[in-house]
């Protein structure tokens, strides 16, 4: 008979895996998601079913006095298109951007594209051969551009740029969660984890956000 009191085998329970639960809060899990820094989360969500319903007060700028029982028209701006970067523009069309941004009532919190967006901007030089992107700039550990800062993310579409306000993007956030199965790869002797997270987000006002493209006429 074979003693088996001091057999130590690999435990199939949930606890060996993540101990005190299967849920975690999806920051946790995702610190560097731009959902937790580039959006004001508003409210946590759980299931397929449920929406959050955040309301707000707008203070739309172009708001005015209307006689009394006349029809109060809506308005719905979009998105400001902020034009190209390129050797050509320099770094205006962000300049600019930042100024309608600024003018419809929005104040900027980053500056959002991906890394092959960042590096073709520091192969962009000036009219006078200079690089558009300081070395001082490019060397920062913490970079940004007219003091706002630059958010690099993989998941930007390449050649965009996005000049956010976060305080403009609302969202929700479920918690993030963690499931086992020892059955789905039985064969190969592992098990498997499934990880899940259901976000949500609106944009309150979009001419508070602007979009750019960098050097788009070469498709370079």
């Amino acid at each position: 008979m074979t003693d088996t009191t001091n057999i130590i085998t690999t435990g199939t329970g949930k606890e060996g895996l993540w101990p005190g639960g299967t849920f975690y809060p999806a920051q946790q899990i995702t610190p560097d998601a731009l959902i937790f820094s580039q959006t004001s989360v508003g409210g946590s969500i759980s299931g397929d079913g449920p929406v959050a319903h955040i309301p707000y007060i707008k203070d739309g700028l172009d708001a005015a006095i209307v006689a009394e029982g006349t029809k109060i028209a809506e308005t719905d701006p979009d998105m400001i298109d902020a034009g190209d970067i390129n050797e050509t523009t320099g770094l205006t069309p962000l300049l600019d951007a930042i100024g309608k941004v600024g003018d419809n009532g929005g104040s900027p919190t980053g500056i959002i594209m991906g890394y092959g967006t960042w590096a073709n901007l520091h192969k962009l030089n000036d009219k006078n051969n200079r690089p558009l992107i300081a070395t001082d700039v490019a060397n920062s550990p913490t970079p940004a551009i007219y003091g706002i800062p630059i958010i690099l993310n993989m998941q930007t579409p390449a050649g965009t740029i996005l000049l956010n306000d976060s305080s403009q993007v609302l969202s929700a956030v479920s918690q993030a969660a963690i499931a086992s199965s020892d059955q789905a790869y039985f064969a190969n002797d592992s098990i498997a984890l499934r990880v899940t997270m259901r976000p949500g987000f609106g944009v309150l006002r979009p001419n508070r956000l602007a979009r750019l493209s960098v050097n788009k006429a070469t498709g370079k």
